[in-house]
């Protein structure tokens, strides 16, 4: 008789089961006491009770869900503060609810999470920090206060694209009137002119008060061709009415520093377009007075991708601004957008890095309109939104060694202004849509040429193909006034170390090496145009 061995295998499973953890005294996240004991983690549910303060101190945290209470009377209310990034991950569906004080001091991130906001509760994102709700099925009920901080250099961000109505106040950072003004557009929806003058930040002279339109079009006393800048009384503010999403105007603060407005008003949560008017002098319309280009804004509490480099290094954006749709309305000389930096306008393209290729909350932006029988309008959609930025967009030098980049700049009157060479993949010596001419408005007083073709664009960006990064002559226009020496160097360079940079002068036959020597001048006459001076990229030298 055969004996048979069963052997029967148990699988035990085992589960991490959630927990609510509860704050027990004020001090750093890993090192105060928590009740059950023991540091939360990624399952669990964060109490932190009335009068006590939590700090993330020295690593980054991930909850299931988080409650800060107050017993009401606000006098000591619970309080986080994230000094490094906090991720609550909404899980089991679990929401979370901020009655005390959450200060975003690091990156705050929420997954699948629903806030409540009580009527007690503040949210304070520091200028330079961001708070992210990543799903756009997160909804917010928002009793409290959520407040949005920047500097003249940093500025908080707050995505999100779900559909909650969520009242907000941006603190804005805009330039003293003695200094420069900005262009900048409401980061919300529901602000009105008379609100922004009615605050003592803004600067006024008399009944004009710092903010104002920008005219392209018809029907303007300008005869520049130009368009025309206005500012608002009273009267007009009251009139103005809502600052249209979208919208560029130009402010300005009192004094000669930054300073903030606060803009106040519900998150923007569809899609804003602007319907581009069509003043243009070039030609293309020559019935309509003015100009092409329209003023636009940022509309979002966020940083925004302008182009598609930008949103591939997103992780919340999946496009840009400068889309196949939006550039379709755009005049083929200028597939760009043109920041305003404070002395001059920055000149963002498809070609331009992800780096440089975002703008801040608020900031407004030029484009250039193409002519069309009928209306177009131009689209600012929530999948631009990106959780990352420098300054506001026009930082300009940022170093990217996977690429071949070559500023060259000219400098007059302490003055400073380039035109940008790129060296890419999809680059041509034909003029392209990876091209852009310079801005109306600025004083272009460098620019580059087409390689081959017939084009007399002044261009402030090229693509060139980066196979033949060594073998190209690039005219180069300069307009510099006669008797003020005027500098001619690189400003800003990622090329290959044994690629040559030469700046030939036709005129006087001679070849200077850029890399080795800025080429400096005092013209007897005006340096206006094209055809005296040459950039030569090179693998040998040249003499």
């Amino acid at each position: 008789m055969k004996k048979i061995l069963l052997i029967t295998t148990i699988f035990i499973s085992f589960s991490v089961l959630a927990e609510t953890k509860t704050a027990a005294g004020s001090g750093y996240w890993d090192a105060i006491t928590w009740s059950p004991t023991g540091e939360p983690d990624s399952d669990d549910d964060v109490i932190i009770p009335d009068g006590i303060t939590v700090i993330i101190n020295d690593a980054a945290k991930t909850i299931r869900s988080l409650t800060i209470q107050n017993d009401g009377s606000n006098s000591n209310p619970g309080t986080l503060k994230n000094n490094y990034p906090l991720t609550i991950t909404g899980a089991s569906s679990t929401d979370s609810t901020i009655s005390g004080k959450l200060e975003v001091n690091s990156t705050a991130t929420l997954s699948e999470s629903n806030v409540t906001i009580g009527s007690e509760g503040i949210i304070t994102i520091f200028a330079g920090k961001q708070l992210i709700f990543s799903s756009s099925s997160s909804s917010i009920t928002n009793d409290g206060v959520v407040t949005l901080n920047s500097s003249s250099s940093l500025f908080s961000s707050l995505i999100y694209k779900g559909s909650s109505v969520v009242e907000v106040t941006y603190k804005r950072s805009i330039s003293g009137v003695t200094s420069a003004w900005d262009l900048i557009g409401s980061p919300v929806s529901g602000e009105t002119a008379s609100d922004i003058v009615a605050q003592t930040a803004i600067a006024n002279n008399g009944s004009n008060f710092g903010i104002g339109v920008y005219n392209n079009g018809s029907g303007t006393d300008d005869t520049s061709g130009y368009g025309q800048w206005t500012t608002f009384t009273g009267d007009d503010a009251t009139f103005h009415g809502t600052l249209y999403p979208g919208r560029g105007y130009q402010m300005a603060t009192d004094g000669s520093t930054n300073s903030e407005i606060d803009f106040t008003g519900n998150l923007v949560t569809s899609t804003v377009t602007y319907a581009i008017t069509e003043g243009d002098s070039s030609g293309d319309a020559p019935s309509v007075a003015g100009t092409r280009f329209n003023l636009l804004a940022n509309p979002y509490t966020s940083y925004i991708s302008v182009n598609s480099n930008a949103a591939s290094a997103s992780s919340n954006g999946t496009t840009g601004l400068l889309s196949v749709t939006n550039l379709a309305k755009l005049h083929a000389n200028n597939q760009a957008i043109y920041v305003w930096n404070g002395t001059d306008y920055t000149t963002i393209g498809t070609s331009t890095s992800a780096a440089n290729a975002t703008i801040a909350p608020g900031q407004g932006f030029f484009i250039g309109g193409k002519y069309d029988d009928g209306a177009q309008s131009f689209s600012i959609p929530l999948s631009i939104m990106s959780e990352d930025g420098s300054d506001d967009g026009i930082s300009g030098d940022i170093i990217n060694d996977d690429r071949a980049e070559l500023f060259i700049r000219l400098f007059q009157y302490d003055l400073e202004k380039r035109t940008e060479i790129y060296f890419l993949e999809n680059g041509s010596d034909n003029f392209t849509s990876a091209d852009a001419g310079g801005f109306q408005l600025n004083n272009n007083s460098i620019y580059s040429r087409v390689v081959s073709g017939e084009n007399n664009v002044d261009l402030a960006i090229q693509t060139l193909n980066i196979d033949e990064v060594n073998d190209k002559v690039i005219p180069l226009g300069i307009n510099a006034e006669a008797g003020e020496e005027a500098i001619i160097s690189i400003s800003h360079n990622t090329t290959n170390p044994s690629t040559y940079v030469y700046l030939e002068d036709a005129l006087e036959g001679t070849f200077t090496n850029l890399k080795e020597t800025d080429f400096v001048i005092t013209p007897d006459s005006d340096l206006q145009g094209i055809g005296r001076f040459f950039i030569h990229t090179s693998s040998t030298t040249m003499s």
